[in-house]
């Protein structure tokens, strides 16, 4: 991600009119690496930087503003009160107020406050201690030319709008990471588990859409990490996963749409509560003619299946066989768990508009497909609008829990375990087989076809 953010600061326009360029950003990244410690890493002194690389403070401070954009860094903001306290603030709007009880207007004292960045990313390891101090860490103000790198020079500098958004926490989606992972879920109970695996969690609201709650964060695994946007359908069927589907592609513009959850499983002796339901196609069995012949009424199917990427079958088929990761996900569970060891199935899964506990229905529902694994309620809806959606379509697939049969003995017994083995089964499969093709070079190429 470091280094996908450094390639996203280039192709920003502000970067291309400041000349910061490929060349600009090795430099920055070598003096980065070898003259800042570890500590300094968390308050980083832009000014320090045009000094050591011999560019402008314009330059760098740029530069640092669209890293800011992007997420690479984070900015810090500290007040130096005239009565000798040095402390950080979280607004510029309204007055604060130092140990020693003076109050102070940020708007008028704008000169006192001092900008600095947070690095969020983790570039190369080094043998460096965190308490080093190196040839960066202290530069004498007669070094540091005409600029400080205070509230009003970047102003100056960027407008005071820009200047005014550096505390804020949103990130134009435009610049900055891009999303890896969007997962749709159609339960409170689905969305618990992924959200528990997110790190750097935020709740994102939108005024144009108070219909929806966003969690962005990250998976992390071995240094690695995911860029994931989750969230959960207002209520459950086709209809609400198929608009909030487009929502997320058309917000977000993930490289792949995930749906996870629970799935009532088509029973057989090898199926059992917990598994994994992939669906390499889905259907809407519903769909169809309704005739009357004789006084008897019949219905005619005519589905139309989707299927996923013949490549994300193959890699499902791997998984399936990587059978460690499978008996540490069930181990790692506390609550109930069915004695049976981990599995993944993967075939057919037919999407309908109701709940199902009925065998007689079941029964008939297979009689239009033999090799179907499972149904539920939205799986479908989430191909389609992946399939049909504007723009560069993302790469879809469903990975449901069997938490039941669809029969009479239909019950929640094992309804946690399920919503686990499903949110930990996409978080394993993304680290081990999709990693690569989601954090390559290709997915800085963003779709440009937004709108009508």
């Amino acid at each position: 991600m470091y280094c996908n953010k450094l390639k996203a600061i280039i192709k920003d326009v502000e970067s291309i009119k400041n000349n910061i360029n490929a060349h600009f950003v090795k430099e920055f990244h070598k003096c980065l690496e070898e003259k800042t410690s570890i500590k300094e890493r968390q308050k980083l002194n832009p000014i320090k930087f045009a000094n050591e690389m011999n560019v402008s403070e314009e330059q760098i401070m740029k530069f640092f503003v669209i890293g800011k954009r992007v997420g690479l860094f984070k900015a810090r903001a500290f007040y130096s009160c005239s009565c000798g306290e040095y402390f950080e603030i979280f607004s510029f709007e309204g007055k604060v107020e130092c140990e020693n009880e003076c109050e102070i207007d940020i708007e008028y004292n704008k000169e006192k406050v001092f900008i600095y960045f947070e690095l969020l990313e983790e570039i190369q390891a080094d043998d460096f201690g965190d308490d080093t101090t190196y040839q960066m860490d202290y530069i004498s103000s007669s070094d540091l030319g005409p600029f400080h790198g205070t509230l009003n020079e970047y102003e100056a500098l960027v407008g005071e709008e820009e200047a005014s958004n550096l505390l804020n926490k949103e990130i134009e989606n435009s610049t900055e990471e891009i999303m890896h992972l969007a997962v749709i879920v159609a339960l409170d109970d689905e969305l618990e588990p992924v959200k528990s695996l997110l790190s750097d969690c935020d709740e994102i609201y939108d005024d144009e859409d108070e219909s929806t709650i966003y969690y962005k964060g990250r998976f992390k695994k071995d240094g690695k990490s995911i860029n994931v946007v989750a969230a959960q359908s207002i209520q459950m069927g086709m209809t609400a996963a198929a608009t909030l589907s487009m929502k997320l592609i058309y917000k977000f513009q993930p490289k792949y749409l995930a749906m996870t959850g629970i799935a009532a499983g088509v029973k057989n002796s090898e199926r059992n509560f917990g598994d994994i339901l992939v669906a390499d196609q889905t259907y809407d069995y519903g769909s169809g003619k309704m005739l009357k012949e004789d006084e008897t009424e019949k219905f005619i199917p005519a589905p139309q299946p989707i299927p996923i990427l013949p490549g994300l079958k193959a890699k499902f088929q791997r998984f399936k066989k990587d059978y460690p990761i499978m008996g540490d996900i069930k181990h790692k569970f506390q609550g109930k768990k069915p004695s049976s060891e981990l599995t993944i199935h993967i075939g057919p899964v037919g999407s309908g508009a109701a709940v199902v506990a009925n065998n007689t229905l079941i029964s008939r529902i297979r009689e239009n497909n033999g090799k179907l694994i499972g149904i539920e309620m939205e799986t479908y809806a989430v191909y389609f609008a992946a399939t049909h959606c504007i723009g560069t379509p993302p790469k879809v697939f469903s990975m449901k829990s069997i938490v039941d049969f669809a029969d009479q003995f239909k019950g929640d017994e094992y309804r946690e375990y399920a919503c686990y083995t499903s949110a930990k089964c996409l978080y394993e499969f993304c680290f081990s087989y999709l990693y690569d093709d989601m954090t390559s070079d290709d997915t800085l190429e963003k779709s440009k076809k937004k709108g009508f």
